[in-house]
């Protein structure tokens, strides 16, 4: 079996618990964390003026520990 190459991709799926959508995300080898939020922080949509919807997206590095680190 050939091994799928994630570089510059990601995915992000729908979450109850935390963030509207949760995910990884690969730019060219490096590794995040990303977030999608459909919803302001009160609840209501993200729509423009128009009335059409937008998402917020934050993206975080994944810190990998390394065995030096005590926590």
């Amino acid at each position: 079996m050939t091994e799928y190459d994630n570089t510059n991709t990601g995915a992000a799926f729908k979450s109850d618990k935390y963030d509207s959508y949760s995910g990884t995300l690969n730019v060219e080898g490096k590794e995040y964390w990303v977030s999608v939020y459909d919803k302001k922080k009160d609840g209501s949509p993200n729509t423009d003026k128009n009335g059409m919807p937008w998402f917020r997206i934050t993206v975080k590095p994944k810190e990998f520990k390394t065995n030096d680190e005590p926590f």
